[in-house]
């Protein structure tokens, strides 16, 4: 698997070129495409809000924790995203956001090519290159403004620069210089990319390290590799171990949250083999019969074909690929993390070209078996043309995602298109109004939440479904955004059935093409996988006004009101709704029989920042000292059938902007004998 000379297998001709330059262009199709379709997610939200915020590149090293938030990531990423965009002074979108690692994800190709030309020379280069140019995990990962690009970028260089230092280590020579910048260079993208890259670094180190003492103990040329070896690591890591937003920090944080995350990991049910198994289908052609059948022919080519020709040298890849593993095991059964594919990204180049050779070599030692040398260019051209045409597809949708896995612009826009203005919008996970949607606004409704309901014990602490049932009486015209269905699987809780009985309508917005990616197993998110299909299939619960009427009709009810135009509503740190009357706004109160009734209309309400003069529209008004709960009865109403209208104003609004918070109003419907000379609305 490793060649040390450069025989005229090696050479690279004009064609090699051209067919480089093929590949690296339909891997910027894939990378490139329809940018800035997908919605943000997680912590790619926070590379979003740093280019929206424009964070000069300088603080992103000098005070990362404090510009984002002490996120326990590495900085490098966020540098050069805000070093693009502000050297291009690009326009903030997300497709512009993404850019720079989406080149990261482009340039990565040629780098394999280089790595894979190195171990079996240029044909083996281009077949490498091919596969990665349409490998769907690292197509995903190149197109999200995330940790994880660049991280990649790195561990391909990482492999490029090993592949020149074990053949010098194993014959006794000293390291070229091209191969130890080579490798500075993907120190540097490794480390400073996310933390888990750390573990590449120290299987790396400890590799070569062994060799040094194993091949050049006795002649060689130990001591000026092991100054270059050591200068390398030295100069490069250093400042990840003494800079203020480094390793011990970040280590820190991790410990602080060890306990929520144990908590999550615990109901995800993953352990090293499954998440490990998992990690190799992602990598590969996921989980489909034609993925496995690709992976196993691969494998298998590799194990046996290496183990018949005895090709010692290509050891060093299995090793990597096996040390990685088990130090990941030991560093997430530390850390308490998940097993996610993108976790053991350092594993992934090594995986992949090993794979490589399997789908190389095995046609060819068949058609060597079979004495038909001819066969074997057949093989391998007809192997690889089924592998790469397969890849096409699941290619194609990670352009297509509109989510990773929640489509929260297709949310958005749905709500713009066809809810009321100022309707609040009940999100079943807490964290979402104030991170996701933040990020993703709706220009119409506004998005809440009840009380904070994860983990799964505050959930049960909290009776978030009954504080979410009270939230729709106070809010009858409110909506209900299920995305996450918070915590259906775990025992005790189970599905929550109220929402499709109390709303009368019901829209599902899926994520059609991360349907498809969760099942073929190429889905690089666990949120993809969730049994229950959260996050990748959102679905909303609303009433209109005739629903809500002619709910109230069927129990009898002759009253209803319901805030009509003009009305903002805002959450208070006590977890605590209310409507705000600004400038103008109306009650619609409605009257469902068919003969006028007389009811008293009440405004439960305080104003903050300064007293708040409100006039009714019966002429009534009515003075709200500041910061002072006050219940106001608006008069005797005579209501006609059907609707009537309140309308609050206050005349002072343009010259001192001072909200009223309403905590409730309600129609109290007055008995015919008491009911004297009421006004009509």
């Amino acid at each position: 698997m490793v060649s040390d000379s450069t025989g005229p297998s090696e050479r690279t001709s004009k064609q090699h070129w051209i067919w480089l330059a093929i590949i690296v262009a339909v891997a910027a199709f894939f990378r490139l495409y329809e940018l800035g379709l997908s919605a943000f997610r997680a912590d790619t939200i926070l590379l979003w809000e740093l280019a929206k915020r424009q964070v000069p590149p300088s603080m992103i090293f000098t005070d990362w924790f404090e510009v984002s938030g002490a996120a326990g990531q590495m900085p490098m990423p966020a540098f050069i995203m805000q070093e693009f965009l502000s050297l291009f002074n690009w326009h903030i979108t997300p497709a512009m956001v993404r850019f720079p690692f989406a080149l990261f994800g482009v340039l990565t190709v040629p780098v394999a090519f280089f790595a894979g030309r190195r171990i079996r020379g240029p044909v083996f280069g281009l077949l490498f290159a091919a596969l990665l140019a349409l490998n769907s995990f690292h197509i995903a990962t190149s197109r999200e403004a995330y940790f994880y690009s660049t991280l990649v970028f790195g561990t391909f260089l990482f492999l490029l620069a090993s592949a020149g230092i074990v053949p010098a280590l194993w014959g006794r020579r000293a390291i070229g210089v091209p191969d130890l910048l080579i490798l500075a260079g993907a120190l540097f993208f490794v480390a400073y990319s996310q933390i888990t890259g750390l573990i590449l670094c120290a299987t790396g180190g400890l590799l070569f390290f062994g060799l040094l003492v194993y091949r050049q103990r006795r002649e060689g040329c130990l001591g000026r590799n092991l100054a270059a070896l050591a200068a390398v690591y030295g100069v490069v890591l250093l400042p990840v171990v003494l800079a203020s937003w480094g390793l011990r920090p970040i280590l820190e944080q991790i410990g602080a949250n060890k306990e929520t995350a144990a908590k999550v990991v615990s109901m995800g049910g993953e352990n090293l083999l499954s998440g490990t198994t998992k990690a190799f289908l992602q990598f590969a052609w996921g989980w489909s019969a034609a993925g496995w059948l690709f992976l196993i022919v691969a494998l298998a080519g590799a194990v046996f074909v290496g183990a018949r020709r005895r090709q010692a040298e290509g050891a060093w890849i299995v090793y990597f690929i096996v040390m990685q593993i088990a130090v990941f095991g030991v560093m997430r059964t530390v850390m308490v993390a998940n097993y996610e594919a993108r976790y053991m990204s350092g594993v992934f180049p090594f995986f992949l070209v090993f794979c490589a050779y399997g789908l190389e070599a095995l046609p060819g030692w068949l058609a060597d078996v079979l004495k038909k040398p001819g066969l074997g260019r057949a093989g391998v051209a007809l192997l690889y043309g089924a592998v790469l045409i397969f890849s096409c597809y699941p290619a194609y949708l990670q352009t297509r995602l509109t989510g990773k896995p929640t489509p929260y612009f297709e949310i958005s826009r749905w709500f713009d298109a066809n809810l009321p203005r100022n309707t609040p919008v009940l999100v079943d996970r807490w964290f979402e109004p104030w991170n996701e949607f933040k990020s993703h606004p709706s220009t119409n409704v506004t998005y809440t939440f009840t009380i904070p309901n994860e983990p799964v014990d505050v959930y049960v602490k909290n009776r978030w479904r009954d504080t979410a049932m009270a939230f729709f009486e106070r809010f009858p015209e409110a909506a209900y955004l299920e995305i996450a269905k918070s915590y259906w699987e775990a025992a005790g809780v189970g599905p929550w059935e109220w929402p499709r009985r109390h709303f009368a309508r019901h829209v599902v917005i899926a994520n059609e093409p991360g349907l498809k990616l969760r099942e073929l197993g190429l889905a690089n998110r666990a949120d993809f996988y969730a049994a229950n299909s959260n996050r990748i299939v959102v679905e909303i619960f609303y009433n209109t006004r005739d629903d809500i009427l002619a709910k109230a009709r069927a129990a009898g009810r002759k009253v209803v009101g319901l805030h009509g135009d003009g009305w903002a509503y805002t959450k208070t740190q006590d977890f605590r709704d209310w409507r705000v009357l600004e400038e103008v706004a109306s009650l619609d109160v409605y009257n469902l029989t068919t003969a006028p009734l007389a009811a008293d209309v009440v405004v439960r309400a305080l104003s903050v920042s300064g007293s708040k003069k409100v006039k009714v529209s019966n002429g009534a008004e009515h003075t709200f000292s500041m910061n002072q709960m006050q219940e106001w009865n608006t008069g005797r109403w005579t209501l006609m059938p059907g609707l009537n209208k309140v309308v609050l104003t206050d005349a002072l609004w343009q010259m001192a902007k001072v909200p009223l918070i309403v905590d409730e109003f309600s129609v109290r419907e007055v008995p015919p004998e008491t009911a004297q000379n009421s006004p009509a609305p």
